[in-house]
């Protein structure tokens, strides 16, 4: 615990007092099962605060956890997760909690299938943010676009940020007639400031899905994408704004992934950690000493976790029988 502490205290600059509330955070995650060891999870610990900044101890220990989860089940490397966290509470203003959400969300539906969703989401979270798209529409987006053929979270990325700078750069203006009045009155507001690029942006993809000459399509895409790059290209275009209702409500998908992902044997290994911790003030020869009673009771508790469940119920039932008689007859002693 020791150990810890200083690891913790010299990552900060903390006092000792800082330290030691931050330690008990590690302990705590270790205590619930979580990390292989107390060093591990300090690890962990220290990763996310250098991320995330100052979140308090519960959401410290939540988005901790999550965190590691998302890394030993999902795949999803915990330092790049955790600047993509970052990125979506800088840019679009969420909960370090909403965007942990969203970002398991988001693996959990295969966004990370590249492995490159929480570099993406540092790279270019704030491009999707000043074009004026909320956090659910970057998910969405992204999620039909690889749905529909894009190699890879980069090619929508860029499909976005190309189309920025056609607005930008003349492309959009020099083109507008060829696009809907609808689509031309959103690009006067636009110059305005009276609308967002996001909003324009979907409104030309829009249009792209109604046009039936295929040649005339292609030419303007080219025109306003530059180098289209893939030959599915147009699909993936008129994809983009496909009604997409995925991460309407994603809350609370990082919890419930720490619960269903956290197994009984887990459980028991934190406790007798927390056990042999709680030991330790009072010597180590004593701790020797009950180190084989610890061990037998963890066998016996592998062993009963592998029994049928209606097995593991009758020693139950068993169990609190022989307790109550044993209770009736201590009460009856006494009472005598």
């Amino acid at each position: 615990v020791g150990g810890a502490q200083s690891k913790i205290q010299a990552s900060f600059g903390l006092t000792n007092q800082e330290a030691q509330k931050l330690t008990d955070v590690a302990k705590g995650i270790y205590y619930d099962g979580f990390g292989e060891s107390l060093d591990q999870v300090t690890d962990a610990v220290v990763l996310v605060k250098r991320n995330l900044g100052d979140l308090n101890n519960q959401d410290l220990r939540n988005i901790t956890q999550q965190a590691m989860v998302l890394d030993n089940t999902l795949g999803a490397d915990m330092d790049e997760t955790l600047r993509g966290v970052s990125g979506l509470m800088t840019n679009f203003g969420l909960s370090a909690q909403d965007a942990m959400d969203l970002m398991v969300a988001g693996t959990q539906n295969g966004l990370d299938k590249s492995h490159e969703l929480g570099d993406n989401m540092a790279e270019y979270s704030q491009l999707w943010s000043q074009m004026g798209f909320s956090a659910k529409d970057t998910f969405s987006i992204l999620d039909n676009g690889l749905d529909s053929g894009a190699y890879n979270l980069d090619k929508v990325n860029d499909f976005v940020k190309e189309f920025g700078v056609s607005l930008s750069d003349g492309r959009i203006e020099k083109n507008i007639g060829s696009f809907s009045k609808g689509t031309q009155n959103l690009f006067n507001e636009w110059k305005q400031g009276k609308a967002t690029s996001a909003d324009v942006f979907k409104s030309v993809i829009g249009d792209f899905k109604g046009m039936t000459n295929e040649q005339e399509k292609l030419s303007l895409a080219s025109t306003i994408w530059s180098a289209l790059g893939e030959d599915n290209s147009m699909k993936v275009i008129e994809s983009l704004t496909k009604v997409n209702h995925t991460f309407d409500d994603v809350g609370g998908a990082a919890e419930k992934m720490n619960k269903d992902s956290t197994t009984p044997m887990q459980e028991l290994n934190g406790k007798i950690a927390e056990l042999k911790d709680s030991l330790a003030p009072i010597g180590s020869t004593i701790i020797e000493s009950l180190t084989p009673i610890v061990e037998f009771l963890s066998k016996m508790a592998q062993g009963f976790v592998t029994l049928p469940e209606p097995v593991q119920q009758f020693i139950l039932v068993i169990g609190g029988l022989t307790a109550g008689v044993s209770r009736v007859f201590s009460l009856f002693f006494l009472a005598d």
